[in-house]
């Protein structure tokens, strides 16, 4: 497989410098919602959860806690599964 000059010389460095931009410019924002969810889940917002990674070594993946509880989720999901069913019915009802 020939690699072109854009992925030889170009590509890798293009990459860690949009990344690093990216990751200056939402830095605040990160910060900001890391200090508004620890204040509103009275605690840390971070959790860390052990995956299995290369050769099945087990890691520690750090995430944000999520504000929602599950029963939340499902009956959102479960009255816009309803209300697409209904809405699908009609439309195949009149075509």
């Amino acid at each position: 497989m020939e690699i072109n000059m854009y992925e030889k010389f170009f590509k890798h460095p293009l990459d860690f410098v949009l990344a690093l931009i990216s990751f200056i410019l939402l830095f605040p924002l990160l910060l900001v919602l890391t200090v508004l969810g620890a204040i509103k889940m009275k605690g840390n917002p971070f959790f860390a959860q052990p995956r299995p990674g290369k050769n099945e070594r087990i890691f520690k993946l750090i995430k944000f806690h999520e504000n929602r509880h599950i029963s939340v989720v499902v009956g959102w999901a479960e009255k816009r599964r309803k209300a697409l069913k209904h809405k699908g019915f009609h439309t195949f009802r009149h075509t």
